[in-house]
């Protein structure tokens, strides 16, 4: 195996414990977290890529995750490793790396959601927090916090946004704002470029942060990848949080007619996720696991045909020159 390996990353990666956390938190009788295990993703993805992934299930995490992923991934035939803030290991040639971290919300307000990344893997917490500095406060004590899909519509930051980022530069804190990669041409209401006067792009440039890929992944798997760089698996596998790498990801850019059929199946994808907003037949839709699980076993194909050379090759820097921002 080349030390060149590519390496993809699934930043914000919800697990079915999400579906627990909306039961307890929110009363919610059925979600939409069936994403694939990690063992599933490796043995899926051509032994010439390797995996970087952060899970982040809402408000609380499930610290008996890790030991049954080492499980699986052993009963599957490969190897993982435990430490404190990073699970690696290796099945079928493809090496992975998973840090822990938490999609937070303030109490009063879950639609108002943040993630923490850099949790310890046995951290059982319930992150929920009163108030804008609590968020942050989680933040101090861990690594980097990011604002997921910032402008999806009135679902998440529309009020507050700019008060809490101007919050956030009083403290000691590494904070991104989420790129939105995971739903298709939705990506674009996402990232505010429709319906809004500003977008990702203002936000990193006003208030000098860099912007995150945030593929938001819970049972559709979307085909818009984006990469870390290679210099972050030293880190973890010295246990380290990779934060440089984080903030300074690369994007997979593709072009012509390929590009257009992706967008297009990623936004049904995307809203068959999501079908559960959607009246009458949606809520019928997602009382259904199956109905998940046939949508994320379906889009396990995105990876099984990736090439490692051409990911390079077509990935640009979210934060450089050539970005799609």
């Amino acid at each position: 195996m080349s030390v060149e390996n590519p390496v993809i990353a699934i930043p914000h990666y919800h697990t079915e414990y999400s579906n627990k956390s909306f039961t307890d938190i929110k009363g919610v009788e059925t979600s939409n977290h069936y994403t694939a295990s990690i063992a599933q993703l490796a043995e899926t993805i051509p032994s010439d890529i390797d995996l970087f992934f952060t899970r982040t299930d809402h408000y609380k995490t499930d610290p008996d995750y890790w030991e049954k992923t080492k499980k699986e991934v052993e009963r599957r035939g490969g190897e993982a490793y435990k430490d404190d803030l990073v699970l690696r290991g290796e099945l079928e040639g493809t090496r992975f790396w998973g840090i822990n971290g938490v999609e937070t919300a303030l109490e009063d307000d879950l639609k108002k959601e943040y993630i923490a990344y850099g949790l310890e893997l046995d951290d059982s917490q319930n992150h929920i927090c009163e108030d804008y500095d609590e968020m942050l406060e989680l933040t101090e004590s861990t690594e980097l916090g990011v604002i997921p899909h910032p402008f999806m519509m009135d679902f998440d930051w529309e009020e507050g946004r700019e008060e809490f980022i101007e919050k956030a530069l009083d403290y000691d804190v590494e904070l991104g704002i989420g790129y939105s990669t995971g739903y298709g041409t939705l990506n674009n209401v996402s990232n505010g470029y429709w319906f809004n006067e500003e977008d990702v792009k203002d936000l990193t440039e006003r208030y000098d942060l860099p912007a995150i890929p945030d593929i938001d992944y819970h049972a559709y798997l979307p085909g818009k990848i984006s990469l870390v760089d290679r210099s972050a698996i030293d880190k973890l596998e010295a246990d380290e949080i990779p934060v440089e790498e984080m903030k300074d990801m690369r994007i997979v850019q593709e072009e012509g007619l390929k590009s257009g059929l992706r967008r297009v199946q990623d936004t049904i994808g995307a809203g068959l996720t999501f079908v559960d907003m959607m009246p009458v037949v949606g809520s019928q839709l997602s009382r259904h696991e199956r109905f998940y699980k046939f949508l994320r076993d379906s889009s396990l194909r995105n990876f099984a045909n990736l090439e490692s050379d051409k990911l390079l090759e077509n990935s640009v820097r979210l934060n450089g020159e050539k970005s799609p921002l």
